[in-house]
């Protein structure tokens, strides 16, 4: 199976931080980047991590939003009102 990629927002950089480590911790392959533009007008930072399997098993509430990166498209899997 290959892997799929995955972009999460958070509401806030500290959210976003500890959800970074908590992948790092787990040895997920991931990253802090820039906020696409294409996702939100505000600046921030997003986490991008590549996954093999189903990402269910690693989202919790501080996720705003969860996108699967297809090539240039977002696709929106998870909306957290309370994220």
């Amino acid at each position: 199976m290959n892997y799929l990629e995955y972009i999460a927002l958070f509401t806030t950089t500290i959210e976003a931080i500890k959800y970074l480590r908590k992948l790092e911790d787990l040895k997920v392959d991931a990253e802090a980047i820039p906020m696409p533009r294409k996702l939100s007008s505000s600046c921030g930072i997003a986490i991008s991590f590549s996954l093999k399997d189903d990402p269910s098993r690693i989202v919790d509430q501080s996720i705003r939003q969860l996108y699967r990166v297809e090539g240039d498209q977002y696709i929106l899997l998870l909306q957290n009102e309370e994220g």
